[in-house]
């Protein structure tokens, strides 16, 4: 299971990255079909949102300082 999060994060990290760069234009189809992996492997909605708040900080950490990164997050 610990193999299924962490590629399942590895995959949320690249569509949420490639959803900010492309902006309003960006497709929700990825974000669908990593709803249905994540219902289908029995992901908890508590360790989807820590997983986001992860990748958030990932994203943001080279453009932000500590402070500013604590406020978004």
């Amino acid at each position: 299971m610990k193999q299924k999060l962490s590629e399942w994060s590895r995959r949320y990290l690249a569509a949420l990255q490639k959803h900010l760069k492309e902006g309003s234009r960006a497709s929700l189809k990825p974000a669908r079909g990593l709803g249905r992996q994540a219902v289908a492997s029995g992901l908890h909605k508590l360790a989807v949102a820590m997983m986001h708040t992860q990748a958030l900080a990932k994203l943001v950490a080279p453009h932000y300082s500590a402070g500013t990164k604590d406020e978004l997050i």
